[in-house]
């Protein structure tokens, strides 16, 4: 059973990738399945490698692709900054790991949003660091922050969606009731 829900889980990571960047419009930044593959990778797999090796892979694809289409993009592809973004998707596994066993309707939700603020918060922070225009105190930081929260609405919503169509998915592949709320016990 786990290798099958690990093969669904890859081919609809790489489907959803392969898809966003047809359907996606590129005015659309930041409105991305990674962070869903990570989080819900994390959900389904546990502590295995493939946790964290899918979501770096998908989004390193993903970077080569803009990279080949947007040839500016190309200096930022191996800049000190991508590091924050790359980190930012190995927390959204661990969390992932951590919400393993609450998969639920609200367990998705919950954690969809806190996976979208952890990456919020690691990527932009990352952008503080290693951008000149921001100055290197509290003010440059909170400037950095304040300037990404336009971007940050595309990260939520497709975070929010990836991972229900990712949890569905599974559920449905694995004849899972949907619930609601998981209660332990």
């Amino acid at each position: 059973m786990k290798n099958k829900s690990l093969f669904i889980l890859i081919a609809t990571g790489l489907l959803l990738v392969a898809l966003s960047k047809v359907l996606i419009p590129s005015d659309l930044v930041n409105f991305s399945p990674i962070g869903a593959i990570a989080l819900m990778g994390g959900a389904f797999m546990g502590r295995r490698v493939w946790t964290f090796l899918l979501p770096i892979a998908a989004v390193f694809m993903a970077d080569i692709m803009i990279s080949g289409q947007a040839p500016i993009y190309s200096s930022y592809l191996f800049s000190s900054g991508m590091l924050f973004v790359y980190l930012g998707f190995l927390a959204i596994a661990g969390l992932g790991i951590l919400f393993k066993n609450k998969l639920s309707i609200a367990g998705v939700f919950g954690s969809s949003i806190l996976a979208a603020v952890i990456f919020f918060i690691l990527s932009n922070f990352g952008s503080w660091i290693f951008l000149p225009e921001y100055t290197k105190d509290m003010s440059g930081l909170a400037t950095c922050y304040a300037n990404a929260i336009p971007y940050f609405r595309n990260t939520l919503v497709s975070q929010v969606l990836f991972s229900f169509i990712l949890y569905f998915g599974w559920s449905l592949s694995f004849n899972k009731k949907l619930a609601w709320i998981k209660i332990p016990g």
